[in-house]
């Protein structure tokens, strides 16, 4: 088992812990691979992700990297939502409505 831990920077205080809990909840609904976790202890986010590596085997460059790219896709993805919540006074269901405004047009 290789597990993949990715840390986006964000530190929650022990008032806004039962709002991100139920962020996260509606984040990881929308993930297709890792997760998203909040520590109790050290108030830290972390994604995580696990891949089987079976006895005797390794992962490939490119495996290792489609999960690392993953992970950052998805902690820049959803990074918006946190900041929604914990600094812009949003609730979860707002955070993750603003965050993911899908864009139309060219720049």
């Amino acid at each position: 088992m290789l597990q993949f831990l990715a840390f986006p920077d964000i530190k929650v205080g022990v008032e806004k812990r039962a709002a991100i809990y139920e962020s996260i909840g509606l984040i990881n609904e929308q993930l297709w691979l890792g997760h998203f976790e909040l520590w109790s202890g050290s108030g830290l986010i972390v994604f995580r992700h696990a891949a089987m590596v079976g006895e005797g085997e390794s992962m490939s460059f490119e495996q290792a990297e489609a999960i690392s790219e993953a992970a950052i896709e998805e902690c820049e993805r959803f990074y918006p939502v946190f900041q929604f919540v914990l600094w812009g006074g949003k609730s979860p269901t707002e955070a993750i409505s603003a965050a993911l405004i899908d864009t139309a047009g060219e720049a």
